[in-house]
């Protein structure tokens, strides 16, 4: 009632869903949700890897994001994809500009196999338009 703008409200409104969204769960949804990030997130980063001109930087430990290095700049992936309609990640050129190629990838529970495989040939597709 004091706020002088509305952040805290949308602060406010955003915990409140987060809770709601938890308590709805329960203990034993809140596990599954939590195990299909981390097979899914797995699964995607094994197809990602496997195309040609892609790799994984990094082995250590992941739940559902991760870093994947391109054949081409991050950026002009995105936009590519993007007109196709697909988000595949976020350039991480702006934080680390010494990576042009790195991409940021995050899978969540709400990504069907089908989602992703999609995300997989799309970046194939751009990977070839390297030549």
């Amino acid at each position: 009632a004091k706020a002088t703008s509305n952040i805290c409200t949308n602060q406010g409104l955003i915990a409140l869903r987060g809770s709601l969204y938890l308590a709805a769960l329960g203990p034993r949804g809140i596990r599954r949700v939590g195990e299909l990030c981390l097979a899914k997130s797995h699964y995607a980063a094994e197809r990602i890897a496997e195309v040609d001109g892609f790799s994984l930087p990094w082995t250590a430990p992941f739940f559902k994001e991760f870093a994947v290095d391109g054949p081409r700049p991050a950026r002009e992936i995105c936009a590519e994809l993007a007109a196709e309609g697909i988000l595949p990640g976020v350039p991480l050129d702006r934080w680390f500009p010494e990576h042009p190629n790195r991409l940021l990838v995050a899978v969540t529970e709400k990504k069907t196999r089908a989602d992703i495989d999609e995300l997989v040939e799309a970046l194939a597709r751009a990977a070839g338009r390297n030549a």
